[in-house]
């Protein structure tokens, strides 16, 4: 009976599980990771990455990393403001791809996405983005790092590999003052054999460019996480530009 309980709580336990997907306080750096729809704005060949490490002291808290790139092609840039004032702003694509790896106890989850965007101008201040990002997402249990206390059972009975496609889809309706961001990833919810399914996961998201002068200017955002029938998170930020080098900010 000892057993069956167990294995009763560790579904449970997986199946009632809120971070299913990574979570990063820096997102508002690196949009491009909860929508594929931001990749392209800057013009630059964006390549970024990070680690994080919560709740340090906790055995078994969430590491997560990540690697991005992305690159518009055929995009008439800000620098070139001439062509930009007397011409039509065309529409231009946009390719990209990221790697994704979260730690989680005795949960390891990793995602290796390639990203396709079109960005189509609705005016000369605004424009719209639309992506789709599509790739492969591993989940593994070692059950190595599960503890079964007194309990005499086989480890590998419970030790479980899932390999699957995966595709996000997002939008991104923006200005040189104004983004506003919705996507959705997980969308084919990817699951973890018979014991647990990664949901969907929604992301609004919007933010404003104060410009106080010059050479500082305010930008505070907001980002609305959700799954819809579980959990629901919202993060507010506000971070100071300065010489649009340097930046300071807080998030709640």
């Amino acid at each position: 009976m000892k057993k069956v309980y167990f294995l009763l709580i560790y579904v449970f336990a997986l199946n009632t599980f809120a971070q299913q997907q990574e979570q990063y306080s820096q997102y508002m750096l690196n949009y491009y990771l909860i929508n594929p729809a931001a990749a392209g704005i800057d013009d630059y060949t964006d390549i970024r990455s990070a680690w994080r490490k919560q709740w340090h002291s906790i055995k078994g808290a969430p590491t997560n990393m990540y690697i991005t790139l992305n690159q518009a092609l055929n995009k008439v840039h800000n620098v070139h403001k001439i062509e930009r004032q007397h011409k039509k702003i065309k529409p231009y694509h946009v390719i990209g791809g990221t790697i994704q790896g979260q730690q989680l106890g005795a949960l390891s989850y990793y995602s290796v996405l390639g990203s396709y965007g079109y960005h189509t101008p609705l005016s000369q201040k605004w424009a719209l983005s639309s992506a789709l990002s599509f790739g492969f997402t591993s989940i593994h249990l070692n059950s190595s790092k599960v503890d079964f206390g007194d309990n005499i059972y086989d480890p590998k009975t419970i030790e479980q590999s899932s390999f699957q496609p995966d595709i996000n889809l997002g939008i991104w309706l923006y200005s040189s003052d104004v983004f506003i961001g919705l996507s959705s990833s997980n969308m084919l919810q990817t699951a973890l054999g018979d014991l647990d399914k990664i949901k969907r996961h929604y992301y609004l998201t919007a933010g404003y460019n104060f410009v106080i002068n010059k050479d500082v200017s305010l930008v505070p955002s907001f980002l609305l996480k959700s799954t819809i029938t579980s959990s629901t998170q919202l993060d507010i930020n506000l971070k100071a530009k300065f010489m649009n080098s340097y930046w300071i900010g807080t998030g709640y």
